[in-house]
């Protein structure tokens, strides 16, 4: 069969959502022309819609192949999947390249932020009640003992 047609046939596969047919005909337009960059982009685009990261992931790498300036897109791709070290690991790689878009900054920072243990809370500051000022805390202390002397200490 024509290259042309398996290929239309996959993507009109894929507009009816019958991605099991569009993925059929994708793989047989790609026998037929192994490296096509349309094809294997839209094998990639079928298994995404299908939540099969790993197969994605495998069409990305053969993209890469093609042109390297889409590996950062891999990074995505392997987070979906569930392997974070591995999207770690390229986007250490691809830093150090200097080929890290700057749209990744916020990623890259969610990624490699490190665990901080909660601070010690005071008692004032779970009761939501923190002296502020010398006068603040007169108060507080004459609320807790209500004796003459934490009076006059306020009103002097």
């Amino acid at each position: 069969m024509n290259l042309a047609v398996l290929f239309e046939f996959s993507k009109n596969y894929f507009e009816l959502n019958k991605l099991t047919e569009a993925e059929y005909y994708g793989n047989q337009a790609l026998t037929l022309a192994p490296g096509n960059k349309y094809i294997i982009e839209h094998l990639k685009k079928i298994n995404l819609r299908q939540n099969d990261y790993p197969g994605a992931i495998k069409y990305q790498q053969q993209l890469i192949a093609l042109n390297p300036e889409l590996e950062p897109d891999l990074i995505f791709l392997y987070i979906r999947a569930g392997k974070v070290q591995e999207a770690k690991e390229l986007m250490q790689k691809l830093d150090s390249e200097a080929r890290l878009p700057e749209s990744f900054a916020d990623l890259k920072k969610s990624l490699f932020q490190t665990y901080h243990p909660p601070r010690q809370v005071s008692e004032e500051q779970k009761s939501g009640v923190i002296a502020q000022s010398p006068l603040d805390r007169l108060k507080k202390d004459y609320e807790k003992h209500k004796d003459y002397d934490g009076l006059k200490k306020i009103l002097d």
